[in-house]
């Protein structure tokens, strides 16, 4: 341990007084006997391999942290070309609804039958009327002359309007 410097000269109020002057003593220099100095410098006492495992440790933290931060930039470039394809892709799907749209109007139907299948429109001297009865005529066969498919009618009948 070193040795200090133990005297009330900090605290010396005499020296403020104007009115008596104290003869002043010369400091003294300090000894070097006082001073004691350790045969086993830090150098040599074995710190070095602490310095070495201490600077190992640092260089891998700070490459720890330059790859984190690669990695991070990677992953930002990787999102941001990704939301660019998505924005594409939107856009794109945009585009196709708008040209579903136009494909499903009639004029449209009309070019695609005429130009791509070769169709044509009817002419009035293609068309012919035909005359549908506006009754329906429902002809039943003769009655039943057996008893028995009588009574087995109705009992399907019957059965037919309780839900059976």
């Amino acid at each position: 341990m070193y040795a200090y410097n133990k005297t009330s000269s900090a605290y010396d109020f005499s020296t403020f007084d104007t009115a008596v002057k104290k003869e002043k003593k010369p400091l003294q220099p300090r000894s070097e006997d006082n001073i004691k100095i350790h045969k086993t410098s830090a150098a040599r006492s074995g710190a070095w391999f602490k310095t070495v495992i201490f600077t190992a440790v640092a260089v891998v933290v700070a490459l720890l942290f330059v790859t984190a931060k690669a990695t991070i930039s990677e992953l930002s470039a990787d999102i941001g070309t990704s939301s660019a394809q998505l924005a594409e892709a939107k856009k794109e799907n945009t585009r196709l609804q708008t040209e579903l749209g136009n494909l499903v109007t009639l004029s449209k139907v009309d070019e695609i039958a005429v130009n791509s299948l070769g169709l044509q429109k009817t002419a009035k001297t293609q068309v012919k009327y035909i005359t549908v009865y506006d009754k329906t005529i429902v002809q039943s066969a003769g009655r039943e002359t057996n008893v028995f498919k009588q009574l087995k009618n109705w009992a399907d009948s019957a059965a037919e309007y309780l839900g059976f």
